[in-house]
């Protein structure tokens, strides 16, 4: 038990490190073998990009991130915003929403709808949660949702 652990630790790890350098085929790759190699620990691996991406976005006060309202998806290709963005950037959202406002019942909605797909579509909306982690990481200060707010949250 230990060792698949582990393996899918080091493995969801690797994945957000090569996508955070912009080597998406190589984070693809890697995730594509944390799936295959250790399948039940995909959502495991879907709460650590969450937790990554939310407590660099808050500096570690989640809390910042659950009073945001104005927090939107972005499609990085198109740059289209909200709800004019591919299905996967979408659910990506509403999960990494779900989780940062620890919101049990959207989260549970959000992969009841991916376990609904085939195995192509869920590894596509797994990679969006990845890229959105990496993204955030990549292109925004840590901290930015808590710019021109004190730590507690309040404007």
């Amino acid at each position: 038990m230990t060792a698949t652990y582990a393996k899918w630790r080091r493995l969801a790890s690797a994945a957000l490190t090569h996508a955070i350098d912009g080597k998406y085929e190589s984070a693809n790759t890697v995730n594509a073998r944390m799936r295959e190699e250790c399948p039940d620990h995909c959502l495991d691996a879907l709460i650590a990009w969450c937790d990554t991406a939310i407590d660099h976005a808050t500096d570690g006060h989640p809390a910042v991130m659950a009073e945001a309202a104005g927090v939107a998806a972005v499609a990085i290709e198109t740059g289209k915003i909200g709800t004019d963005v591919p299905a996967r950037v979408a659910w990506a959202h509403r999960l990494l929403h779900a989780r940062c406002r620890m919101d049990q019942a959207a989260w549970n909605d959000a992969i009841a709808e991916v376990r609904e797909f085939d195995k192509a579509t869920q590894a596509s909306h797994l990679g969006a949660v990845l890229e959105a982690a990496a993204l955030t990481i990549r292109s925004l200060p840590r901290g930015y949702m808590a710019l021109g707010r004190s730590q507690g949250g309040a404007r």
